[in-house]
């Protein structure tokens, strides 16, 4: 028994859609990618900005020049370093879920 026209014609548009879905799934995919290594940077980026800005001012106000903008940054790399860790398990959790 043939299959009408209609229905052959359907059926590749619904193998092109698929093809596509495959497609648009792998760029979907590399966008995910892309957005968590954003995600990574941004997490240790701006805890080490925060305590830059922090040390910097403190040693104005107080006028101990080079020592708390260190001291500060130091402590913004080990923040980062803490929040870039808790991001990547949080990752490591949704991808395995």
């Amino acid at each position: 028994m043939t299959q009408p026209e209609d229905i052959v014609a359907l059926d590749k548009r619904i193998q092109a859609a698929k093809e596509k879905t495959e497609g648009g799934h792998k760029s979907s995919q590399t966008r995910l990618y892309i957005g968590l290594a954003f995600r990574i940077i941004i997490e240790f980026i701006a805890p080490v900005f925060v305590g830059f800005c922090i040390g910097y001012t403190a040693d104005d106000w107080f006028g101990t020049e080079p020592f708390l903008t260190v001291v500060m940054l130091l402590c913004g790399c080990v923040a980062g370093v803490r929040a870039m860790y808790r991001a990547g398990t949080d990752i490591e959790k949704r991808i395995k879920e």
